[in-house]
């Protein structure tokens, strides 16, 4: 939902009263900006925060000494985006949430060190987190970046080392499991998978037919135990699979063309090929299936699903819609589930007691509130559907 007059002043209110409390002056300039943006220049308010945010970090380091490290000089004052990406991480969150939960104020931290997010993107989603609790969470946080179109949220990539594929390869393999069953795939499942490609490419096959070939033994594996999609008619199995891989319905025209086909004759194992290689491709659509993919590779990890683990590997992915709900799902992930050689590992310090690790995680609010380990309608609450766009020419797929 677009930003409002009254949401921004409310903002730019609890901005001055808390972070800026020398210069109640600056409250009435910023209003100014907001209507004469809107009056004379037809231009947002939220466009117009993103003029404001920069110069809210500015004041603060020059009216608050906020930033002891990073003085406002003239360049500075000259500079404002460029100063207030300059600020250390750790300074920053020190001063906008000085009293946060330890693994939140890392996380956050952690965010802006490795360039998901710059300082401006952090106060663009911390204010409208901080209107809604005193001590919001870094999903909240996250969330509200995301949904204004700020920060990067691409997922990290991870190396499953799985012998005789490639990267791209292991993410078709589980973009197959994600759009045939609506799952993501568990850690000896694609281990096997991933052998019999292997083994096909070693023989001499070609990629895109091996690609078919494993495809084509995965669906019929799945149809024999029953997985989900697999016991469905022609046409109610094109709708799943738009579902399951576009997060949509298809047009008309999209599902009679590919309904006639299976009809006509065509292997399902094949269209699922087909369909999700071009999806990967596509603009727009292939954002909700790579966010998805990205998810279902996490949970694919030894140390998450591997022999003897027990997680939901439906219920996580009929929450990701877009590449920050993938990117917020993997972190609540990490808290729940971090590597065995991780558990000793720092995010990055505060200089008080909020040291953490991400062992610390297991045991913290963090933990708890992410739902990971709680019944659905609880992860709800903390990974909210955001929604894509529809996409291109279904006919294209």
């Amino acid at each position: 939902m677009a930003l409002t007059r009254a949401q921004a002043i409310a903002q730019i209110e609890l901005f001055q009263r808390i972070y800026l409390p020398s210069r109640p002056d600056f409250v009435q300039d910023w209003i100014a900006m907001i209507d004469s943006g809107l009056q004379n220049l037809g231009r947002s308010p939220a466009e117009t925060m993103k003029l404001i945010t920069p110069k809210m970090i500015g004041t603060a380091g020059q009216y608050e000494n906020a930033f002891p490290s990073h003085p406002v000089d003239m360049w500075a004052i000259n500079n404002g985006v460029a100063y207030a990406n300059s600020i250390d991480p750790l300074e920053l969150v020190d001063y906008f949430y000085p009293d946060g939960v330890g693994a939140y104020r890392a996380e956050l931290a952690t965010a802006l060190a490795n360039g998901v997010i710059t300082s401006i993107d952090f106060l663009t989603g911390w204010l409208p987190a901080r209107m809604d609790s005193p001590r919001p969470t870094a999903s909240h946080v996250f969330k509200e970046i995301f949904d204004a179109g700020a920060g990067d949220p691409t997922p990290p990539a991870l190396d499953l080392a799985l012998p005789g594929v490639t990267d791209a390869q292991t993410e078709f393999l589980i973009g197959i499991y994600v759009a045939a069953f609506n799952r993501a795939p568990e850690h000896e499942g694609l281990k096997y998978w991933a052998g019999d490609l292997a083994r096909h490419l070693s023989n001499g096959m070609s990629e895109q037919d091996a690609m078919k070939e494993m495809a084509k033994g995965m669906y019929f594996s799945g149809a024999q135990n029953g997985e989900s999609g697999t016991g469905l008619g022609h046409a109610a199995y094109v709708h799943f699979v738009y579902d399951t891989v576009l997060g949509r319905a298809p047009d008309a025209a999209g599902a009679r063309y590919w309904t006639d086909k299976l009809y006509d004759g065509a292997n399902r194992s094949e269209f699922l090929a087909v369909f999700l290689n071009s999806a990967l491709s596509a603009a727009g659509d292939g954002d909700y299936v790579k966010g998805r993919i990205a998810v279902a590779e996490f949970l694919a990890q030894a140390h998450v699903s591997g022999p003897g683990k027990v997680i939901d590997l439906v219920g996580i992915l009929n929450y990701i819609e877009t590449k920050g709900d993938a990117y917020i799902a993997i972190q609540l992930l990490k808290s729940q589930y971090p590597k065995p050689a991780d558990s000793a590992t720092r995010l990055l310090s505060f200089s008080n007691d909020d040291d953490i690790n991400l062992s610390a995680y297991e045991n913290s609010a963090h933990a708890v509130e992410s739902g990971l380990d709680i019944p659905d309608a609880q992860l709800e609450r903390t990974i909210t559907l955001v929604g894509i766009s529809a996409g291109q020419d279904d006919l294209a797929f």
